[in-house]
């Protein structure tokens, strides 16, 4: 692996920094040997920002640049390849470059390029199991143990460590009698400590993704929204929750930002020229909510939209409605052979099915169960019948809006348009052609 086997390094050395490699599960997931993922842990009270900080193996294979912050007492994990590796856990950070099933040197250095852990396993890795793909854990002493289960524990605290022999009983020797220490006045009271807050439970959290627009009337990119609502009885801090499609999503997870809460039964809609989260109108989408600790918390998936209708939640149910209800409760319309509410009165999200009108099954979206509230998914309903599939994408359809504008003579762009090609020609004959590629 490029390196002399006369060098003689601890299994595992860590300077004075409360940031250190914590589990690495260089044997990869029971899915696939490739999904390899490297977890960070930060052991202080602050945040840390990794920019800068590099792991790096002595044979140079992986070598990566780290970016982004940790959290006080939190985890941040590496990913290798894609964020497949895990799939109910967002990836703080992608890597490439394979680990070697026979062992690694890996130095953890700082922006200063200061060596602050070293994992020597040059002679083979000291845990973790190949064949289970059980991980390698860093215990509390600096040493390594291999996880208790498949898999390991990502983003989350390591197993227990397993128990030794307990000791033989011996007799304590009888107590010896000592003076009290003289206190040295000069010293300082020793400052209280006090234990850290256990992390949030956000399996609890009544928070939820409420009404999307897909192809709202008019651009897209002006009124598409994503709207979540505070179902509990108590207000919920939303700073650090994240919103993403998953189709074709090249931007990433969008944060909500710091200082962002909910009131009970509060219905908050984010539109696209804030999470610049683009719905896809012709071949579906899904769109989820995650939690600050990279969990899915909720997700809808739909297959087909049309211009002008939202997919609102009512209860544990989803329905198509022509009454975008944004930062507003929930409302239904009747669209085709859906129903309304006697005398069209709101129905909120937070309304139990019961109360709402019989719908026919196949335009009723239902949620997937599941073992785990992180990996449920509900499946949007069909269109109503009457209504009209998006046949453009977003693209296309302001493509098609400045050609319709253009063939109008009637509008600024037509009735321009020949003094427009005028000028344009005289640039081009005085000056040269210029060609401008420019991504819409």
């Amino acid at each position: 692996m490029g390196m002399a086997t006369g060098m003689m390094v601890p299994v595992s050395a860590v300077a004075n920094s409360n940031v250190v490699i914590n589990e690495i599960a260089w044997m990869g997931t029971t899915t696939s040997t490739a999904d390899e993922w490297i977890e960070l842990a930060n052991f202080g009270s602050e945040s840390v920002d990794l920019s800068g900080w590099t792991i790096e193996a002595a044979d140079g294979t992986p070598t990566i640049l780290l970016s982004g912050t940790i959290s006080a007492r939190g985890y941040f994990l590496l990913e290798r390849t894609d964020d497949e590796t895990i799939p109910t856990i967002t990836a703080d950070q992608i890597y490439t470059g394979a680990l070697s099933n026979s062992g690694e040197v890996l130095l953890l250095k700082d922006a200063d390029n200061n060596t602050v852990q070293t994992i020597d396993a040059f002679s083979g890795w000291p845990a973790g199991d190949n064949t289970t793909k059980q991980t390698m854990e860093r215990t509390a002493s600096d040493n390594w143990q291999t996880s208790m289960s498949a898999g390991g524990t990502p983003k989350a605290p390591n197993s227990s460590v397993q128990q030794e022999e307990p000791p033989q009983e011996q007799t304590p020797p009888p107590p010896q009698e000592q003076e009290p220490p003289i206190p040295d006045p000069s010293s300082p009271d020793p400052a209280p400590t006090t234990d850290p807050e256990p992390p949030p439970d956000y399996d609890t959290t009544q928070v939820f993704l409420s009404e999307l627009l897909p192809d709202p009337d008019g651009r897209d990119v002006e009124n598409e929204f994503i709207e979540i609502v505070n179902t509990g009885t108590a207000q919920v801090d939303v700073s650090g929750w994240r919103l993403d499609d998953q189709d074709g999503n090249t931007t990433g997870p969008w944060t909500i930002p710091e200082g962002t809460s909910l009131v009970s039964g509060e219905y908050r809609a984010f539109y696209y020229s804030q999470t610049k989260l683009t719905l896809n109108n012709t071949d579906g989408d899904t769109v989820r909510l995650i939690d600050p600790s990279g969990q899915q918390h909720d997700a809808i998936r739909y297959n087909e939209s049309a211009e002008g209708l939202a997919l609102a939640r009512f209860g544990d149910t989803w329905e198509w409605t022509s009454k975008p209800t944004p930062n507003a409760a929930n409302q239904k319309k009747a669209t085709g052979n859906q129903q309304t509410a006697s005398g069209g009165e709101t129905a909120s999200a937070q309304t139990p099915p019961a109360q709402a009108p019989t719908i026919p099954a196949q335009n009723t979206g239902t949620i997937s169960k599941s073992a785990s509230p992180k990996t449920s998914q509900t499946t949007a309903p069909s269109l109503p019948s009457d209504a009209k599939p998006s046949t453009t994408d977003d693209n296309e359809s302001e493509a098609l809006a400045l050609q319709a504008a253009a063939s109008n003579p009637s509008s600024p762009l037509g009735a321009n348009l020949p003094l427009i090609g005028a000028v344009a020609l005289a640039l081009l004959a005085g000056a040269g052609v210029v060609f401008y590629r420019i991504k819409l």
